[in-house]
């Protein structure tokens, strides 16, 4: 199981996911059960485990697959045409 610690030490995600990765722009790709979510780096999640598989946030958006279809979703998870 894989967690967070801050800059500072402190715990910011408890070691309870499958993977975490680097943040990058304020958020943190996180999978749990085979979906993937996204934390800020206060460790509050704004995007739920609901995405098949995801990369970092680029440029204020991420791509995501959901139901299949590979789409771009913002910081607040709406989707981007």
């Amino acid at each position: 199981a894989y967690g967070l610690l801050g800059l500072d030490g402190a715990t910011v995600l408890e070691p309870a996911y499958e993977q975490i990765q680097s943040a990058s722009e304020g958020m943190v790709l996180v999978k749990q059960n085979g979906l993937v979510g996204y934390f800020n780096v206060e460790g509050k999640q704004v995007i739920g485990f609901v995405y098949e598989a995801g990369w970092p946030f680029v440029k204020g958006k991420a791509q995501v697959r959901s139901n299949g279809d590979w789409i771009y979703i913002d910081s607040q998870g709406r989707r981007i045409d």
